[in-house]
């Protein structure tokens, strides 16, 4: 009988930087990123530790407001790996719309790009543990980049509430 498959966006991240960790992950020429799985992965596990250390983890929700961009894909992956509940939030949206959405669900911590936040025009997420912005500084923001890279990677994944059967 073969182990079953990874159940969770961090498992499976897991197993495929563990697999194919050189080859790319992703390339956007528009922003002149790329990576690979491996780089992906380091930098994901990084901002986990980000989260955790701050005291976010399982059930906490932790709000997303970035366009096509490679911190994009960390995100997902270091949510799922503290057991986060992620909160997606469209680039489109109106900042009223954002501070509703805030209100409702109660996010521990955002990830959001700059430029998105300075065409909302105002911060639409208040005092929050983790604040932190991607493509330049925002008052009251701390940035990606330096606090991914002070950070020690996250070992082990939380606990899950369940496993998929």
């Amino acid at each position: 009988m073969t182990s079953p498959l990874p159940q969770t966006i961090d498992a499976v991240f897991a197993a495929t930087a563990e697999m194919a960790g050189d080859r790319p992950h992703f390339d956007i020429p528009s922003r002149g990123e790329a990576a690979t799985y491996a780089e992906t992965w380091d930098r994901a596990r990084r901002l986990a530790g980000v989260f955790a250390a701050a005291g976010l983890g399982r059930g906490d929700r932790i709000a997303c407001l970035l366009g096509n961009q490679r911190e994009i894909y960390e995100f997902y992956v270091a949510a799922s790996m503290v057991g986060a509940v992620i909160v997606p939030i469209n680039t489109q949206t109106a900042a009223n719309e954002i501070r509703r959405l805030v209100s409702d669900c109660g996010p521990r911590g955002v990830v959001a790009s700059a430029r998105l936040l300075t065409e909302i025009g105002e911060d639409p997420f208040g005092e929050l543990e983790v604040r932190l912005s991607t493509d330049g500084p925002v008052a009251g923001y701390t940035d990606y980049a330096e606090a991914i890279s002070d950070q020690a990677p996250l070992k082990e994944r939380a606990p899950t509430l369940r496993t998929l059967a």
